[in-house]
C-alpha cells in the first residue's frame, strides 16, 4: 500500500464540525438514494432515474454529508453525473434541483461534476441549507442560481487541503519497526510523501495542491462574478448574509420557492395540434 493511500488524501472540505444536518439520517447499511425516497415518492420532485415520471417533474439531486467519488452509502460524484445525464435525457423532467447540505469532501471527480452541471440544458438551481462549502460549493456554483435557506448558511471555503499523519514515533514507542524496500528503478516512488513527513512540503504543495486549487478558482470564476482579490478565493468561509456581496450566492429562498421558480423556468408543454375545419380543402 502506497503512503499516499495510507497516510494522505487530498480534500476540498471545510471544518468537519460543519457537517450538514441532513446527513444525520444517512445509515451505513442503506443505499444513499434510498434515504430520500420519502421526498421523491410523490409530487413534483423525482429521483432522476425514476421510470415513472409525470410531465413537468423536477429532478431532485440531494448532496448531503461528505462528498465522495464512488460510494454506495454516501453522496457520490460518479453517481451524480449519471443522475444528471438520466434527467437530461428524460423528456418528462423539465429542471434540476441541487439540494445541498455538505462541508465538501474528496476532490477527485468534483471538477467533472462541475462540468456536468455547467453543461445542463434544463434549468438548474442549487439550494444550500446549513452548509455548502468546498467541494459542495464547487458543484453548486455551476448551477444557474444559488440560494440559501438561511442567512446563517455556511458558504464558500474555495480551496483544497491535505492532512498527513506521522505515526513513526508512536510505532517506535510500540516497538514496531517498519522496513520499506524499493526497486532500484523506483527511486522517486513515494518520495514526495516522505519529504512531507520530513518537513519538506514545498514540492507537494506546488505539484499536488496548487493545480487543484487553481482549477477550483478558475471554475468558480468562469460562472460567478467574484473579484480577483476577494478573500473568497483564498478559502474564506462566509455566512450567507456576507456571501452574497462577494458574489457567491444569489439570495435566500425556501425549498417551495425554489420549486416554484424552476416550474416557471420550464418551457410550457407543447399544445395539442388543432385543426380548423373551415380551412380544410376536401376534394371528392
Amino acid at each position: 500500500m502506497d503512503k499516499e493511500i495510507r497516510n494522505n488524501q487530498i480534500l476540498s472540505i471545510t471544518d468537519s464540525a460543519l457537517l450538514g444536518s441532513h446527513s444525520d439520517f444517512l445509515k451505513e447499511d442503506q443505499k444513499y438514494h434510498d434515504a430520500f425516497k420519502g421526498l421523491t415518492d410523490e409530487g413534483v420532485l423525482v429521483y432522476p432515474r425514476s421510470e415513472k415520471v409525470q410531465e413537468g417533474s423536477i429532478a431532485y439531486h440531494p448532496i448531503f454529508g461528505p462528498v465522495m467519488y464512488s460510494s454506495w452509502w454516501r453522496f457520490s460524484t460518479e453517481d451524480f453525473i449519471e443522475d444528471l445525464k438520466a434527467a437530461e435525457a428524460n423528456p418528462a423532467i423539465g429542471a434540476h434541483l441541487l439540494h445541498i447540505d455538505s462541508p465538501g469532501g474528496e476532490v477527485f471527480f468534483v471538477h467533472e461534476a462541475f462540468e456536468a452541471v455547467k453543461a445542463l440544458t434544463k434549468p438548474c438551481i442549487a439550494l444550500i441549507d446549513s452548509c455548502g462549502a468546498s467541494a459542495a460549493y464547487w458543484i453548486a456554483c455551476a448551477a444557474d442560481k444559488i440560494y440559501t435557506s438561511s442567512i446563517f448558511s455556511n458558504v464558500g471555503s474555495i480551496g483544497v487541503m491535505s492532512t498527513f499523519y506521522d505515526d513513526r514515533e508512536a510505532m517506535k514507542k510500540w516497538g514496531v519497526k517498519e522496513v520499506e524496500l524499493y526497486s532500484s528503478y523506483s527511486d522517486l516512488k513515494n518520495k514526495i510523501y516522505k519529504d512531507v513527513l520530513d518537513g519538506k512540503v514545498e514540492e507537494f504543495i506546488k505539484t499536488r495542491l496548487d493545480p487543484l486549487a487553481k482549477q477550483f478558482i478558475d471554475d468558480v470564476r468562469s460562472v460567478r462574478t467574484i473579484a480577483e482579490d476577494s478573500e473568497a478565493l483564498r478559502g474564506k468561509l462566509y455566512y450567507a448574509m456576507n456571501a452574497m456581496p462577494e458574489g457567491l450566492i444569489d439570495g435566500r429562498c425556501t425549498l417551495e420557492e425554489v420549486i416554484a421558480e424552476l416550474q416557471n423556468l420550464m418551457p410550457a408543454p407543447a399544445d395539442e395540434p388543432t385543426i380548423d375545419i373551415n380551412q380544410l380543402k376536401i376534394q371528392l
